[in-house]
């Protein structure tokens, strides 16, 4: 860390001026290449500009300031933010999002907004499409609206930020090719493998419960030249720690399993 500082004021109004830069560290154990801003405290109100992180070929700016009496305002860009070049070794190759943040207000009634657009990046030779983020806090009410794969993936939840912090979530996936996001989780994935899925989750909980329904009316598996696919549909129950699965069928071919 490298910082040049001036320290003066009146009496106890003390004024701070000055800048700093971080070479080649870590946040919340996230690599960050360099990092820098300009920064000052007068009259009681903490403030900077020109504040850059740069990681690879990510750069993110951002401006802001903090008051005495917890009043605050920022803005937070950048055109580039690569999910590799944060520590996301599985992330789809070239994958990244462009975003735009602000707020205003006070800690206890923030008013903040947030942009983004999504780009899939490339997985096994196969482009993921792309999608938008949109997120707003507006009298403490949360709202989200997610759009992924050529909105083929869509993600709406509200919340709120009074105890217990109550929340609500729906997902969408419509039916489609899958197989690319088991290679988020997993090693290695078979390049014969073919994962269809449709499906419809809602979630809901708060600080101290979840719970959530999932169904899925369509799945198709085809592994080492055999298809199983669903005659039914298949329903996940969530229920804090306790997980529900009733009995559905897979067949493949002449031959039905029942699970």
């Amino acid at each position: 860390m490298n910082a040049d500082f001036k320290i003066g004021g009146k009496g106890k109004d003390i004024e701070i001026t000055g800048d700093s830069r971080f070479e080649n560290t870590e946040i919340y154990k996230i690599p960050v290449g360099s990092a820098s801003t300009s920064f000052s405290y007068i009259n009681k109100e903490f403030s900077f500009k020109k504040a850059m992180v740069k990681q690879g070929s990510s750069v993110i700016t951002a401006e802001g300031r903090v008051s005495s009496d917890d009043k605050f305002s920022f803005r937070v860009s950048s055109d580039k933010i690569l999910f590799k070049d944060f520590g996301l070794k599985k992330a789809p190759e070239n994958a990244f999002i462009s975003s735009h943040s602000e707020g205003q207000g006070t800690f206890q009634d923030p008013a903040i907004t947030l942009n983004g657009k999504v780009y899939g990046g490339i997985f096994q030779g196969k482009s993921l499409g792309n999608g938008t983020i949109y997120m707003e806090i507006k009298n403490r009410d949360i709202s989200l609206k997610t759009s992924l794969f050529d909105e083929n993936v869509n993600l709406t939840g509200k919340g709120n930020l009074s105890d217990p912090f109550p929340w609500t979530a729906e997902l969408k996936i419509k039916p489609g090719r899958y197989d690319f996001l088991l290679g988020l989780f997993v090693k290695e994935v078979p390049e014969e493998l073919l994962f269809n899925l449709s499906s419809h989750v809602v979630m809901r909980g708060d600080k101290e419960n979840i719970s959530a329904s999932a169904n899925i009316d369509h799945l198709s598996v085809v592994l080492f030249g055999y298809t199983f696919s669903s005659e039914s549909n298949v329903t996940v129950q969530i229920d804090n720690r306790r997980l529900s699965l009733p009995a559905f069928t897979l067949r493949s071919g002449d031959t039905s399993f029942v699970k």
